[in-house]
């Protein structure tokens, strides 16, 4: 079962969650429904930069 958690701005349907586009319309989602990827994103930049500080360090 997928989690839908928001709805379509424009149509009102409910959206999978991390969903690029609304199934019945087509719009664009709200960042809101993509944040996952975001913040997945953020943190393997995050760990990189880490690694490569303390390889400086060592």
């Amino acid at each position: 079962m997928a989690l839908r958690l928001l709805k379509c701005e424009y149509c009102s349907h409910h959206l999978r969650f991390g969903a690029p586009r609304c199934g019945k319309c087509y719009q664009k989602t709200p960042s809101l429904n993509r944040f996952w990827r975001i913040s997945t994103g953020l943190g393997l930049a995050t760990l990189v930069v880490v690694m490569a500080f303390s390889a400086t360090i060592s």
